[in-house]
């Protein structure tokens, strides 16, 4: 396409079949074969075709490369926004397990300061172990019936 445009930049006659391009792209370069200032024209771009893409290269690819960084970097955003949100969900479930296990620790000492109770009372009173029982048993009779 190169040697065409200047071809047409210089008011030089172009090959038919360089206007259905990539179809006869074959025939093209034969007809331009034909004639020396075409083919000097056609030939130097196809040498340089390789550094002209080179050229071209490094910007295509750097804009390519600062795209990806942006998206990149979304996502990470994004999974720091996951991650927050995680750490605070797990920060509200720790306080609530905590709250939750200082009323288990008071309802434990409530029990245990009631059973010390019960059991110093039963030592004041000289309740035998087996009077206590049977008056437990009674009561249990009669809360079942």
């Amino acid at each position: 396409m190169l040697t065409v445009c200047e071809l047409s930049t210089t008011q030089l006659p172009i090959p038919n079949e360089c206007y259905d391009l990539p179809e006869q792209k074959q025939e093209c370069v034969t007809q331009l074969a034909s004639v020396p200032q075409t083919w000097t024209t056609f030939s130097g771009y196809f040498r340089d075709a390789e550094m002209m893409c080179l050229a071209i290269r490094y910007p295509v690819e750097r804009e390519q490369l600062e795209e990806l960084h942006r998206n990149l970097t979304k996502e990470q955003l994004n999974h720091l926004a996951v991650l927050r949100d995680q750490q605070e969900q797990i920060s509200q479930w720790r306080n609530k397990e905590m709250a939750d296990l200082k009323e288990i620790q008071k309802a434990q000492q409530a029990m245990w300061d009631q059973w010390t109770k019960r059991f110093e009372d039963g030592r004041a009173k000289k309740i035998q172990p087996r009077e206590l029982f049977m008056k437990k048993k009674q009561v249990f009779i009669k809360i079942n019936q």
